[in-house]
């Protein structure tokens, strides 16, 4: 169960990311950034709160699937013929999570670093963000490819 929060959190958190920066949703938050530096502001109080937001949907969403037996017998199954196809182990996917976990750490790094310098580094955070999230684009697309190719 461990091992099934640590990849939902790391697919989460790129998919946050990848939000962030997404033609429709991405380009919301880029003017709301924009309308908070033109009053002073560093643009993070706008991204801090569109991932808290985000990352509250997803745990209500993560802890409601958790509770369901349903579901649990689903995702227990699904996990078998995930292994089964795409020849992975549970170590494999431990050590994508933990890939996962240290982005979000350099990531995390990075934020504190623009709230001590008051955003200089925006842009650094921004394309990091956008290289992470197609780190975890390509994990998808491989993994994808792997279940095409077994069928």
């Amino acid at each position: 169960m461990k091992r099934i929060k640590s990849l939902l959190l790391g697919l989460a958190s790129g998919a946050a990311f990848g939000m962030l920066f997404a033609p429709g949703k991405g380009k919301d938050l880029r003017d709301r950034i924009k309308k908070e530096r033109a009053k002073g502001g560093t643009g993070l109080n706008t991204v801090k709160t569109d991932l808290k937001a985000m990352g509250s949907d997803f745990m209500v969403t993560v802890q409601d699937l958790t509770e369901n037996e349903e579901i649990q017998n689903a995702l227990s199954k699904g996990k078998e013929k995930f292994y089964d196809l795409t020849g992975l182990t549970p170590d494999d996917v431990e050590d994508l999570a933990d890939k996962t976990k240290k982005q979000a750490q350099k990531l995390e790094k990075i934020v504190q670093t623009l709230k001590k310098e008051g955003g200089k580094k925006l842009k650094v955070a921004q394309k990091t963000a956008k290289n992470f999230h197609h780190k975890v684009k390509k994990i998808g697309e491989n993994l994808a490819n792997k279940f095409t190719e077994e069928e």
